[in-house]
């Protein structure tokens, strides 16, 4: 009778380090998810808005730019109407606009504009509007994420694959975990 105490006694043993086991993966599982989870949804690191906003900037500075130049070869081009009557050479020039003379001006076709003859001053701007604001605690920058989560992904997928062999390997003994 003690022998068979023995072997149940080590059974129930042997059970409780798979359920332990079992446990420590799944606690790795979660875990892993939750470092996933913070890796897609932390907030962005203020330096990286700092950068998209300065391109942002130099973007429209670009666009406005080409588009005044436009409405300068306009007056490069055409002397007579620029030593003419002012009313018929002033609905072809956009200087805040940003826009073609035969297009409605936008919120955006201004700020366009505005980015092309203030690029500077709206860069230094933005950026001294940004050192005024307070920032939450953010996540690792973009750039370096989309490694950083399939490094987590192959984590969890590791402790996935590992919860599943242990409750295979305890299902072929007969133990349902």
């Amino acid at each position: 009778m003690s022998q068979d105490h023995s072997i149940f006694s080590r059974v129930k043993d042997a059970i409780s380090g798979l359920k332990l086991d079992l446990a420590t993966v799944e606690k790795s599982i979660a875990d892993e998810q939750a470092a996933l989870d913070r890796l897609r949804k932390a907030p962005v690191p203020l330096d990286d808005i700092r950068k998209l906003l300065s391109s942002v900037v130099a973007s429209r500075a670009t666009k406005g730019r080409a588009l005044l130049a436009e409405s300068l070869r306009y007056l490069q081009n055409h002397p007579q109407e620029v030593a003419g009557d002012l009313r018929h050479v002033e609905p072809r020039v956009s200087i805040l606009t940003a826009c073609r003379p035969d297009q409605a001006a936008t919120p955006q076709s201004v700020e366009v504009a505005v980015c092309a003859l203030l690029e500077h001053e709206i860069l230094a701007g933005v950026q001294h509007f940004l050192d005024q604001v307070e920032w939450p605690e953010s996540g690792p920058p973009i750039a370096d994420r989309p490694k950083l989560i399939a490094e987590a992904e192959r984590r969890l997928s590791k402790a996935t694959e590992a919860r599943e062999e242990l409750r295979r390997s305890a299902a072929a003994a007969g133990v349902l975990l």
